[in-house]
């Protein structure tokens, strides 16, 4: 017998692309006999979650059979997003540490061999790579420290911002196998790069789950001592305890501020590398409410004492379920390519949230299918989007 994974995913993966092994048993007594089958029993905290059995492939060479658990990884991954808050850093639920184990079944009556090969602790996440960068993706560089790369990125999509004080914005940090503690490094300069002021935030590290983790960056949540306009940027980076040699990239936040004359609405929203991103609409907004009404024709008579006469109170066509949602139309400033893209993952986004600071965030909508681009002589785009909320308002029922 000699049974082996020819292809098997890497120690880290994205969890909504496809997560294939390709199995192989060479031994012709065992792949020839009655009823053969190839196993594979996928494993979370020890106990299987799901055993997937596949004859060998049709036409295959080599006796191999193909699995692809993309869909029970998915499942068990999930997309809620836990807010941080301004003195702790949160582990996010969006991980999942998953084990695998295969093995065969054949004979007249079929008989399971199992754990022949073992494929063990292993970590999956909640990112969806576009078709044209998933072959090309590569985990390391977004792993901090142990199993990545010096200056790993983070799971955001862009590598600067420019924000406002007080505009809500959150990075995601995905991290090795160390179980170092985990420090995030705030840096504020002046208008010249002059250094004013550093502050750090460390998370104890406790368990596999503390291998995501979201760091609110909202300037005005920082702690720093010294505010804009004597802030121009600041900076955030983050390392295992230890692992100085191994920090993350550097993200910069470039501070402005705008006198809009329309309520800013700040938008939260599950980006395809697994991390949350934020925007925040300072233009023109329209609101629009919705209505789906159920009718009914009443009998405008009415009887009473012997006598039936026409009653123009009551009688007619009659409303008996409302329900309201309210829908608005959100403008964005003139955006580069960078910020377009951005634009594009928060119209596609599975999961949006509505909120200024993390403790009011509201579950909302994005129903439309297609955007409208406006460019500029500049080449700048602009967008229009229209958000909805989620949660739908009903009148009184007849």
């Amino acid at each position: 017998m000699a049974y082996s994974l020819q292809q098997s995913p890497g120690e880290y993966t994205a969890a909504f692309n496809p997560l294939t092994f390709v199995t192989r048993e060479t031994d012709t007594a065992i792949t020839g006999a009655a009823n053969f089958r190839y196993l594979c029993e996928i494993l979370i905290g020890g106990s299987v979650i799901a055993k997937l059995k596949a004859p060998i492939r049709y036409g295959s060479a080599n006796n191999e059979a193909v699995f692809n658990v993309t869909e029970i990884l998915a499942s068990y991954v999930g997309t809620d997003f836990t807010p941080p808050s301004s003195t702790a850093i949160t582990r996010q639920p969006r991980l999942v540490e998953w084990s695998a184990r295969f093995g065969y079944e054949n004979g007249t009556v079929p008989v399971e061999t199992t754990g022949v090969v073992n494929f063990n602790n292993k970590f999956s996440w909640a990112a969806c790579l576009p078709i044209y960068d998933f072959p090309t993706f590569l985990p390391a560089d977004y792993l901090t420290a142990s199993g990545g790369t010096a200056g790993a990125k983070f799971l955001n999509t862009l590598s600067t911002r420019k924000v406002q004080p007080s505009e809500p914005h959150t990075l995601h940090a995905l991290f090795g196998t160390d179980t170092a503690n985990k420090v995030f490094e705030f840096k504020a300069y002046g208008p010249t790069g002059t250094l004013l002021d550093t502050e750090t935030k460390t998370h104890n590290y406790a368990a596999t789950a503390d291998r995501l983790l979201a760091v609110d960056c909202t300037f005005e949540d920082v702690g720093f001592s010294v505010g804009w306009p004597d802030v121009a940027y600041y900076t955030v980076q983050v390392w295992p305890s230890g692992y100085t040699g191994k920090a993350s990239e550097l993200y910069r936040f470039d501070l402005y501020a705008e006198c809009s004359k329309y309520d800013p609405v700040t938008l939260h929203f599950l980006n395809t590398l697994g991390g949350f991103d934020s925007y925040t609409f300072t233009k023109r907004t329209v609101e629009r409410l919705n209505a789906e009404k159920k009718t009914y024709e009443r009998d405008p008579f009415t009887y009473s004492a012997g006598a039936y006469s026409y009653n123009l109170k009551t009688g007619g066509v009659q409303n008996f379920n409302t329900s309201i949602t309210e829908e608005w139309e959100l403008n964005t400033d003139w955006l580069t390519d960078d910020e377009a893209r951005l634009m594009e993952q928060l119209q596609f986004s599975p999961v949006v949230y509505m909120g200024a600071n993390w403790s009011t965030l509201e579950k909302v909508v994005m129903p439309g299918a297609e955007f409208e681009r406006r460019y500029n002589r500049d080449g700048l785009v602009q967008y229009t989007v229209r958000m909805r909320r989620a949660l739908v308002d009903r009148r009184q029922r007849l």
